[in-house]
Parts: C-alpha cells; structure tokens; sequence
C-alpha cells in the first residue's frame, strides 16, 4: 500500500497531470464556447476602433489646420483693430476739443452780452435817477430864484401864460 500511496502521490504531484487536467480544462471551455468567432468578433473590434482612430486623428489634423490658418491672421486682425481704435480716439479726442472751444467761445460771449445788457440797465437806472434829480435841481433851484426876486416870478407866470395861448390858438386854427 505503500507503493500504490506513493504513485499516487507522485501522480498527483507531477507536472503531466496537472498539464494534462488543465488541457482538459482549456478543451472544455473552447467547446463550451466559440473561441475562433469570439477572437475574430475581438479582431474586428480592434480594427474598427483603429480605423476610428485613425478617422479622428484625420479630423483633429484637419482641425488643427483650420485653426492654425484662422489664428495666424489674428495678430495682423488685433493690429488693424487697435489702428482703427487709435484713429477713432484721435479724432473723437479732436472733436470733443473743438466742441468744448466752440462751447467756451459761447459762453464767453453769451457772458459778455449778459454784462453788456446789465450795463445798459445800470445806465438806464443811473440816467432815469440822474434825469430826476436833475429834474428835482432845476425845480429847487427855479423856486428859489423865484422867492428870492418876486419880479421873475411875474415874468414866469406871463410866459406862462403866453406859451399857453399859442398852445390853444395852435390847436383851434
């Protein structure tokens, strides 16, 4: 007994068996299943995918050169840009220049026109109160002449008189 536990130790331990079960094993499963249509539905995967690839790295190139040939106008584009904004600064600068002259010269002869009229206002007021007093002078100084030699006093009320004969027979003819 000792002999047969020994071969079957040795069986079980040998690398034939063990090669032997696990050929056994691999012949069952490829039986089981469709090994050569599983490869060849991998294979195709594999070769749809790499035709994918090989599709979308024609589209990035393309991509990429589309987008090369749009940027490298971009720098002559941004220097266009900032000339026509630098134009369009100097001549609204020279605009809003000449306005703000324009609008000076207005205001200063608007100014002058104001004090022009307040001064023909201050000498009308200063004519009408000197014209008055005047007036008031010439009226003060005749009453005074008047009270001091009482002959002048007649002769203004016969002139008087007289003037206002000629008024009413000026009128009547």
């Amino acid at each position: 007994m000792s002999n047969i536990g020994e071969i079957y130790n040795l069986i079980l331990h040998s690398n034939l068996l063990n090669f032997t079960i696990f050929l056994a094993i691999i012949i069952l499963i490829c039986k089981k299943f469709d090994i050569p249509a599983i490869i060849e539905n991998m294979r195709a995967k594999i070769i749809k995918r790499i035709e994918e690839s090989d599709i979308t790295l024609k589209e990035a190139a393309a991509n990429k050169e589309k987008a090369m040939n749009e940027v490298k106008n971009t720098a002559a584009e941004v220097e266009n840009i900032n000339s026509a904004a630098e134009v369009k600064a100097k001549t609204l600068e020279e605009q809003v220049s000449r306005d703000t002259l324009v609008k000076i010269e207005n205001i200063k002869n608007n100014t002058q026109k104001i004090i022009d009229s307040e001064e023909k206002s201050v000498r009308a007021i200063l004519i009408s109160n000197t014209g008055t007093r005047s007036v008031e002078a010439a009226k003060d100084n005749i009453i005074s002449e008047l009270e001091k030699n009482k002959e002048l006093h007649n002769k203004f009320i016969e002139d008087s008189i007289n003037e206002l004969d000629k008024a009413v027979l000026d009128g009547i003819s």
